[in-house]
């Protein structure tokens, strides 16, 4: 009777899945995390720190250490403090760790280290709505209408009457940035039943969509949906206890509390970057946007044999060229999709090449950004291995 009569510790029960999903989706994507000199590592500073790839079992282990330690109600702030650090020091080593939910981990774990339980929480709200608007903000222009949009509806799309207007079938793409958008506008205007409902039918569309049963996308992406609606039910259905909470816990720090105001500006405001090239896609929250850089890896169709075999099951041929698929290649080597930014293309394209015999007529073309109203791409082409080993 005493513990059902507690009210929940929204703090502690928000850092609890947070960190308990992180730690699940790390362990889908382990090959990403484990130390193994037969991937491609790609620095997030494009040089290599001797240290980190020496300790990298090490900070691991520390970084699932403090996930772990972020579950207990008196050490949690150390936690999520070691798991923050440790988490940094791996992204630094490889630029691939730094994905959409990796940087959500990263981001909170900090807020919970430098500031108490009820002040946390309104930044983890923060943090909530500002994935939702950027996300859907990155959806709303034309590539995503005509590539993106259509590929993710597809097996809604194809049951459609081939009489079906085009514009309808465009309004029905467009739906789902618009209704993700005034979702992120309900829960920041304090409509927060509407808005709730709004993110957990989202997420399960989301899920329904991706699963293995239509577009069998990676096993993190379902699970990163389940966790972010489990985040919305502690974030904005439960209602805050301010007279309890300051009772309790003291007041923050001002030093850290001014710390974290500048890291979410940082948050908020740097993705309206991203199309400028000053931001990554997926700390942009550019998730299933179709405007993110692309590179394509290809071969000429009479030099399979000579292809190494380890790209060989990810060869497709398209009319006179053999395409690598990276997309299967990085899933099926890391469990993850491959990170949208060009100079991690570059260095994947290297790593191909330098894979290849000498003098391969390997070929990476990289295309530009799309633009958000005509679609269009600027395309670059480089040819031979010697000349993509150069590739800076």
């Amino acid at each position: 009777m005493i513990l059902a009569n507690q009210p929940l510790d929204q703090a502690l029960a928000y850092r609890r899945i947070l960190s308990g999903f992180t730690i699940i989706m790390m362990a889908l994507s382990w090959p990403l995390w484990w130390a193994d000199d037969h991937r491609p590592k790609f620095p997030a500073f494009g040089i290599p720190i001797p240290a980190l790839n020496q300790f990298e079992s090490t900070i691991l282990l520390a970084c699932v250490s403090g996930l772990i330690l972020s579950f207990s109600r008196k050490f949690g702030r150390l936690g999520s403090g070691l798991a923050c650090m440790a988490g940094l020091c791996l992204v630094a080593g490889d630029q691939q760790r730094l994905q959409a939910w990796f940087y959500q981990t990263l981001i909170l774990n900090a807020t919970f280290a430098l500031l108490p339980g009820p002040t946390s929480i309104g930044f983890a709200r923060l943090f909530a709505i500002v994935l939702y608007a950027h996300s859907a903000l990155s959806k709303l222009d034309w590539s995503f209408a005509h590539s993106m949009g259509p590929y993710l509806l597809k097996p809604i799309l194809q049951h459609f009457p081939e009489s079906w207007p085009d514009s309808a079938s465009f309004y029905f793409i467009m739906a789902i940035p618009v209704a993700e958008l005034i979702a992120a506008i309900l829960l920041a205007s304090g409509y927060l039943k509407s808005g709730l409902t709004a993110v957990l039918l989202m997420h399960s569309s989301l899920f329904i969509m991706l699963g293995p049963w239509l577009l069998n996308h990676s096993g993190n992406v379902l699970v990163w949906n389940i966790s972010m609606a489990f985040q919305a039910l502690i974030l904005f259905r439960i209602p805050t206890r301010s007279a309890q909470d300051s009772a309790v816990h003291p007041p923050p720090n001002p030093i850290a509390f001014g710390c974290v105001q500048l890291l979410f500006l940082a948050v908020a405001i740097m993705p309206f970057f991203e199309r400028a090239g000053l931001w990554d896609p997926w700390p942009s929250f550019a998730l299933y946007a179709g405007h993110v850089e692309q590179f394509l890896i290809d071969f000429p169709a009479d030099s399979l044999a000579d292809i190494p075999p380890e790209f060989q099951p990810f060869i497709v041929k398209h009319a006179d060229r053999l395409h690598l698929d990276t997309t299967r290649h990085s899933r099926a080597l890391l469990g993850v999709p491959p990170y949208p930014a060009l100079r991690v293309q570059k260095q994947m394209a290297r790593f191909v090449a330098k894979q290849c015999p000498d003098n391969f007529p390997v070929r990476a073309t990289f295309l530009s950004k799309s633009h958000w109203r005509t679609g269009h791409r600027s395309e670059w082409v480089v040819s031979g291995r010697e000349s993509i080993l150069s590739l800076k």
